[in-house]
């Protein structure tokens, strides 16, 4: 017997992917984690700023990736 994946106790329709949950908090969590890295490496202030936005756009790029996917599933 196939086990569904559902909250509901009639077995309703199953949960959607809950990876992109996981992704952005991994993202955020390094994107937290490269202010204090750069500073205790001494990193030169202008790398910064080229540094931090790439990792936020990366962040929100994976973020869009998961919720267009999680959109699509609900077509």
């Amino acid at each position: 017997m196939e086990t569904k994946h559902s909250d509901s106790p009639d077995g309703g329709p199953p949960r959607p992917p809950r990876i992109g949950l996981v992704v952005a908090a991994v993202a955020f969590t390094l994107v937290a984690l490269v202010g204090p890295v750069l500073l205790a490496l001494d990193i030169d202030p202008t790398t910064w700023v080229m540094v931090i936005p790439l990792l936020w756009l990366t962040v929100f790029a994976g973020i869009g990736h998961y919720a267009w996917r999680f959109m699509k599933f609900f077509r």
